[in-house]
């Protein structure tokens, strides 16, 4: 079972998804997460740092969860599927993480906002470099193009799968997507391109 402070931070997660930053009481996570109102604030000085750490805790499921997917393969379509399916069923499942991104967005609505972009950017460098890795070592072993920028390709799977987890977050109800069929789609534009074949 997961420790108090996780289990608050699901509660957060999910209240702040429903309701957004602004309306949201530290009573209101404290009946969702079934603890007292004290209880949260043993682990949190405020609303602000519970939010915060939800979004850190957002984003470390997520890399973690990419890198333990990313075991070693010859074939880098196969890696960067399974990135792409890890991703995608971790966002499906817990749909609430997407709403985090579009709260912090909202310039003024949290105080830690630019400590949070900063972390978001370097996660997403980090990530990013991850993936080049993987498209560099495609490149070297003849699986990819080798007149191709290892990183260009990298930004365009990041902003293809970018695009279709924002689809997730809009789309209701929230189990309208095929992740097979999705990943299986984007993988196949991201191998063979859009150029009609025959």
């Amino acid at each position: 079972m997961a420790d108090k402070s996780e289990l608050i931070i699901q509660a957060a997660l999910k209240v702040f998804y429903q309701r957004g930053y602004g309306s949201v009481s530290i009573d209101e996570i404290a009946r969702e997460a079934q603890v007292a109102k004290g209880t949260i604030y043993l682990y949190f000085k405020d609303k602000d740092e519970l939010f915060f750490r939800s979004v850190l805790y957002v984003i470390e499921f997520i890399e973690a969860t990419t890198k333990k997917v990313a075991v070693d393969s010859k074939d880098p379509f196969q890696v960067l599927g399974r990135i792409a399916y890890a991703q995608l069923y971790s966002i499906l499942q817990n749909k609430h993480f997407c709403g985090l991104f579009y709260i912090i967005s909202n310039p003024g609505l949290v105080s830690n906002r630019e400590k949070l972009f900063k972390i978001l950017l370097e996660k997403e460098n980090s990530l990013l470099s991850f993936i080049t890795r993987i498209i560099e070592q495609g490149k070297s072993a003849g699986f990819i193009e080798s007149a191709l920028d290892a990183k260009e390709v990298a930004y365009l799977f990041q902003g293809m799968l970018s695009n279709t987890l924002k689809r997730i977050h809009l789309e209701q109800p929230q189990n309208t997507i095929d992740i097979d069929k999705t990943v299986t789609s984007l993988m196949d534009v991201l191998k063979n391109g859009i150029h009609k074949r025959g």
